[in-house]
């Protein structure tokens, strides 16, 4: 699939405005769906991390307490960072049918004026 993005730039000291160039971006379907489904996998594939057992006594308990609070600060990190992995998968794919649209109207388009 192609994307074409074309780059506009002003006229110096005029107000008009032309295209300079056209960049263009091969997209290979399957390897972005290969990409997007190995972090949706990697996201789900993240298990919490255990709460070690430490005794609550002194002088152990601050440690015990601050163990138990860094834990549960990573497995919330680690879950959010599971759904923006799978926001970010997600995204990959629609990016990826929005360029094979763009490029789908603009081919037909473009066979039209031709």
């Amino acid at each position: 699939m192609i994307h074409i993005v074309i780059e506009i730039r002003r006229e110096p000291m005029t107000d008009s405005v032309r295209p300079t160039h056209m960049t263009t971006f091969a997209f290979d379907q399957s390897t972005i769906h290969s990409h997007a489904d190995a972090l949706r996998d990697d996201a789900a594939a993240l298990q919490p991390l255990p709460n070690v057992p430490v005794p609550n006594v002194w002088p152990l308990a601050e440690f015990s307490q601050a163990l138990s609070q860094a834990v549960e600060q990573e497995n919330a990190r680690s879950e959010a960072l599971s759904e923006e992995a799978s926001r970010v998968a997600f995204a990959m794919l629609k990016a990826v049918q929005a360029a094979i649209s763009v490029d789908e109207r603009f081919s037909q388009r473009l066979q039209a004026v031709l």
